[in-house]
Order: structure tokens, then C-alpha cells, then sequence
């Protein structure tokens, strides 16, 4: 009887734990998805910076666990777009990072939020 305590302890805790950061990215007609890039520079296991593609030509690629400062650039047609750092105060926090891109009046436009235990929101519209 112990054991299946146990065993369903293990269970409850992967669950809750295995969930991941999520990327939602929301464009208008006019905006080309594979015209983005999205990098991530943040601090690996080591405090040695690293940088990861999130998002390149259509194609999602997870997000890491980074603690503390994680620096975030968007692309589009290669042009720099936005530039923004979003502080991570724990590494096990997970979070839905959102991003909404338009044209308005020949106007690259965006909306960023980061919904989680570390909030953030960026936007030029």
C-alpha cells in the first residue's frame, strides 16, 4: 500500500512538472510567418550565455528553462524589429509567450505578452 502512495505521488508531481513554455504567434495577412525569427539569449546550467532559435521560417523550436535575464530579439525579413529582456525569477516557471504581428499604415506592428509567474508586455500598436 505504501508503495502505490508513492508511485502515485511520482505520477501527480510529473505531470505537474512536465509542462512546457509555450509560443503562440499570431500574424495578419500581411505579415509572412516565414519571414520571422525569434532568438532567445539566456544563461545555461554553467552561467555561460547561449543562444537558442525559438522560431525560424514557420518552424517552432522549444523554449529553455532560463533563470534570471533572458534577451529575446525578433526578426523579420532580417530587419530587427524589436529587442526586449524579460526577467525570469525561477527557472521552473513556465510560461505562454505570445506574439501578435501586423502592418498598420506600412507600419511593422507588435504585440508581446508573457503570461505566467513572470509577467511582461511590450507592444507598439
Amino acid at each position: 500500500m505504501r508503495s502505490i502512495k508513492y508511485l502515485l505521488l511520482i505520477l501527480i508531481f510529473s505531470l505537474f512538472s512536465c509542462k512546457k513554455n509555450n509560443l503562440n504567434i499570431k500574424v495578419t495577412k500581411d505579415v509572412k510567418k516565414n519571414d520571422l525569427k525569434i532568438m532567445l539569449k539566456t544563461l545555461d546550467e554553467n552561467n555561460k550565455p547561449k543562444n537558442y532559435l525559438i522560431f525560424n521560417e514557420g518552424s517552432k523550436n522549444d523554449i529553455p528553462n532560463g533563470y534570471g535575464e533572458n534577451d529575446w530579439t525578433v526578426y523579420y525579413k532580417d530587419s530587427l524589429i524589436v529587442s526586449f529582456r524579460h526577467f525570469k525569477t525561477n527557472r521552473n516557471h513556465k510560461h505562454d509567450y505570445n506574439f501578435d504581428f501586423n502592418f498598420l499604415n506600412g507600419e511593422f506592428k507588435y504585440s508581446i505578452s508573457i503570461d505566467g509567474n513572470d509577467t511582461f508586455n511590450l507592444k507598439n500598436q
